[in-house]
């Protein structure tokens, strides 16, 4: 098992279970090998306590068992179980950071007892979804290889969706040059494509290609002022 934490000061049992937590995570596709060694560790701590789990993989508890933990809950869970002093105003950081991967990859959702209730309903908070938790559960045994197998089928890895997701905001540009370059959908590259658009020399034509359409546009004619 790789060693995610090599300055962590956590006791070895612990440590142990922040290292088992990260290997889970990764098994499952979630990609977090851009996160630092203290964001990595507050998303297993995160996990750890949305999970319910303190000791044990066996101890896992999901969505249904009732369980749910609203973003306070969680920083409470790991300061009383795993040593931390968290400050209860960095709850949204909670949601915006630590467990935000694992709510895209379906692993933790955030419901409670009626997943259609309202946002600000009482029994709302995050869950473990019920299939990965029965995977989890696995964990450490002989029976986790082929559960992870199970798991795996027919489910797209987050790592590879975001990717897609990547390639398909890309928008490929061609240069009157003949040249092809991509830029991303952020506004700054609508303002280099209209920059192109403007230095384009008389007559030359752009095309532009989205992720749903191909758009050809002939650009009309644009003359240096003299």
């Amino acid at each position: 098992m790789n060693d995610y934490f090599p300055k962590s000061k956590k006791p070895p049992q612990l440590k142990k279970l922040l290292l088992e937590a990260v290997e889970i995570l990764t098994s499952v596709g979630i990609p977090l090998e851009s996160q630092t060694e203290r964001r990595l560790e507050r998303i297993a701590l995160c996990f750890l306590a949305v999970a319910g789990v303190t000791r044990s993989w066996r101890e896992a508890k999901g969505l249904d068992d009732g369980h749910h933990f609203k973003s306070r809950d969680v920083i409470d869970f790991i300061n009383q179980h795993f040593g931390e002093s968290i400050s209860k105003g960095s709850y949204d950081d909670i949601r915006r950071k630590d467990l935000k991967l694992l709510v895209l990859a379906d692993v933790i959702i955030n419901s409670g007892q009626n997943p259609t209730a309202a946002t600000n309903d009482p029994t709302r908070g995050y869950s473990l979804e019920p299939e990965f938790k029965q995977l989890i559960q696995t964990f450490n045994t002989k029976a986790w290889s082929l559960k992870l197998s199970v798991y795996l089928q027919n489910r797209t890895a987050l790592s590879a969706l975001l990717t897609r997701q990547r390639t398909l905001t890309r928008i490929p540009v061609l240069l009157p040059d003949g040249q092809t370059i991509d830029l991303s959908a952020g506004e700054h590259n609508i303002l280099q494509k209209n920059h192109r658009r403007l230095s384009t020399p008389l007559w030359q034509r752009l095309s532009i290609t989205s992720t749903s359409a191909i758009l050809r546009t002939s650009f009309f004619i644009w003359k240096k002022p003299h």
